[in-house]
């Protein structure tokens, strides 16, 4: 089964200087590329990113609770 084609329907609009958006478009073209696909790759990292924060901190509350847990178990060694 293919993969499905993703459609781009919706817009972001930014407001740039004249030459700024000259000199990322000049670039993106001598690059072989055009603004929107950089920007669309850009904002795929910048979201793949916060994914990864929220799983590191997942990760480290899991972490953290097994900690607590084998301190709660050294403690009551000692105790007795």
């Amino acid at each position: 089964m293919p993969e499905e084609e993703i459609k781009l329907d919706d817009r972001i609009a930014v407001r740039i200087d004249k030459k700024t958006k000259e000199e990322f478009s000049n670039k993106a073209k001598a690059n072989n590329t055009n603004p929107s696909e950089i920007i669309l790759k850009w904002i795929k990292e910048y979201l793949s990113q916060e994914q990864l924060v929220e799983t590191d901190v997942t990760l480290v509350a899991t972490k953290l609770e097994k900690l607590e847990e084998r301190v709660i178990a050294l403690e009551g060694k000692l105790v007795a």
